[in-house]
């Protein structure tokens, strides 16, 4: 099963690119997003605030629909970071700290979360 509310944060004319060509687009705009990047705004991205909402909407789905089950969810690292947040009742200032190595797994048992096992 896949769904569009697992779509990765959408970087607007940032997407598709390599922080480098940000940096020389973009020189300002790139260090205020290096300090804080849940205070920039992008042109025409997707706001860590929709994500957050995205994010809530598809965990109210998954508890509604698979309240007894076990489920995977297989995601980028900006959607499973904001997961962790929302599960937890974290500030987005919280972020960065939740961002998981790629190709992790993070096993969270009903609302709390356990641990980080690496796949590799």
């Amino acid at each position: 099963l896949t769904h569009s509310l697992l779509e990765e944060l959408h970087f607007g004319v940032w997407e598709g690119l390599r922080f480098g060509e940000i940096e020389q687009k973009w020189p300002r705009l790139a260090g205020r997003w290096i300090k804080d990047p849940m205070t920039v705004r992008i042109p025409r991205a997707e706001t860590f605030a929709s994500l957050r909402r995205r994010i809530r909407r598809f965990l109210a789905l998954t508890r509604n629909r698979f309240s007894k089950r076990n489920v995977l969810v297989v995601a980028h690292g900006g959607i499973l970071s904001a997961m962790v947040l929302e599960l937890l009742g974290l500030p987005d200032k919280e972020f960065a700290k939740h961002l998981q190595p790629a190709g992790s797994i993070r096993t969270i048992q009903g609302e709390i979360l356990s641990r980080i096992h690496p796949i590799c």
